[in-house]
């Protein structure tokens, strides 16, 4: 599923809120109340119950906030790349794991000729029009890249969000002995791009939000928050490794809400304290 509109707008903030809150209440299955699910003591995972959580893949969580309440609804089968509107193009973020992936532009008017990335000139290209043959048949991935793109940042790319002026996004990977991620900015003014590393994680990252201008990082195995570009490890070794946490929604710094394969789980902030949630109908 990707996301598309006719209209630019000026604004980049505006314009990449709208594409998040299209994504969420658009992009989603069934919808889920918090008494569908029951309260399940971490220390037991994992065991029996993180291998059934694992097998639920099928039950794939998402969490969103609607009008200040938690929305919990089953995922849809996500794509590889996802496509950002922007004011004049764009932005594909691309992720096919150990294969490969990047964050790519996409100019609505290419015959400009090039670009600039960090300095350098680049032209748009079919490049990742290569990755097909690993994309699903039913993947809408396959529709994105048959298009030229402008390769603004190489490496898995998980999530891209509005910060101030610029953006902020991360890339990284889990396979195998490998499993290392970033934060990075990116400047854009025209057809001009600037990206710089911002810091470094000890795990590959799986989606992000800000809240009050903290940023919250999920990663493979571990939660962040970071704070005027200096980062807490906040909780570490969690147990949902291989579960794949893929949404979060903060209320307040005492209800942040995670989804995952086969629930949800709950953080408070203060407190670093995290609670997990099961689906009671496997």
């Amino acid at each position: 599923m990707y996301i598309q509109f006719k209209n630019c707008m000026n604004h980049m903030k505006q314009l990449f809120t709208l594409v998040i809150i299209f994504f969420s209440l658009n992009c989603i299955g069934q919808t889920y109340s918090k008494n569908d699910f029951y309260p399940y003591p971490i220390s037991k995972v994992p065991a029996k119950e993180w291998e059934k959580l694992d097998i639920a893949k099928t039950k794939s969580f998402s969490v969103f906030i609607n009008a200040g309440k938690l929305k919990i609804v089953k995922d849809k089968p996500l794509p590889a790349g996802i496509e950002y509107a922007f004011a004049n193009g764009k932005l594909l973020a691309f992720d096919c794991g150990e294969w490969g992936g990047g964050l790519y532009y996409k100019p609505f008017d290419a015959s400009n000729g090039s670009f600039v990335v960090n300095g350098q000139n680049k032209k748009a290209t079919n490049e990742i029009g290569s990755y097909d043959f690993i994309l699903p048949a039913k993947d809408p991935t396959r529709n994105l890249i048959k298009d030229k793109y402008v390769r603004v940042a190489s490496g898995n790319t998980k999530a891209i969000i509005p910060y101030k002026d610029y953006c902020l996004f991360i890339q990284g990977l889990a396979h195998m002995s490998e499993n290392y991620g970033s934060l990075s900015k990116l400047t854009v003014q025209k057809d001009s791009f600037t990206v710089s590393k911002v810091l470094d994680l000890d795990a590959a990252p799986t989606t992000m939000t800000v809240y009050k201008d903290k940023i919250f990082i999920l990663t493979y195995n571990s939660f962040y928050c970071i704070n005027k570009q200096k980062k807490e490890l906040i909780l570490n070794n969690l147990f949902w490794r291989g579960l794949y946490p893929h949404s979060i929604a903060v209320i307040n710094e005492r209800n942040i809400y995670i989804g995952i394969y086969g629930g949800y789980a709950k953080i408070n902030l203060p407190k670093k304290e995290l609670k997990l949630f099961m689906y009671n109908k496997q």
